[in-house]
C-alpha cells in the first residue's frame, strides 16, 4: 500500500515541481509579453498547457529577440485587422475573426 501512495503522489508533486520550473524560466518572456500587452493595449498570454512548448521554442532566443518577434508578428496581424476585405468576407471566413478576437486579446505561440 505505501509503495501505491508513493507513485500516486510522487508523481503529482513531481508534475507540480515542472509546472513551477517551467514558470520560472518563462519569467524573462512572460515580462516582455507584460510589456508589449500594455504598449499595444491587448493581451498577450500563454496558455498552461502550452507553457513547455512555449519555453522549448524559446529558450535558445534572448528576451530582445523574443520580443523582436513578437512585434514583428504583432505588425503582421494588424493587416488583417484592419483589411476591409478581410472583414468583408471576401476570404470566406466563417464566424469571428481570430484576430482580433471578440474580447481584443490574441493569444500568442510564437513560431
Amino acid at each position: 500500500m505505501s509503495i501505491v501512495l508513493f507513485f500516486v503522489f510522487g508523481t503529482s508533486t513531481s508534475t507540480a515541481k515542472k509546472n513551477d520550473d517551467i514558470d520560472f524560466l518563462l519569467i524573462p518572456y512572460q515580462k516582455v509579453l507584460d510589456n508589449l500587452s500594455e504598449e499595444f493595449e491587448i493581451t498577450f498570454y500563454v496558455e498552461n498547457k502550452n507553457k513547455e512548448k512555449l519555453y522549448n521554442k524559446v529558450k535558445d532566443m534572448t528576451p530582445k529577440k523574443f520580443e523582436q518577434s513578437l512585434r514583428n508578428q504583432f505588425k503582421e496581424s494588424q493587416q488583417y485587422m484592419h483589411d476591409a476585405s478581410y472583414d468583408n468576407g471576401e476570404n470566406h471566413s466563417f464566424g469571428p475573426h481570430n484576430i482580433p478576437n471578440a474580447h481584443g486579446s490574441v493569444p500568442t505561440t510564437p513560431f
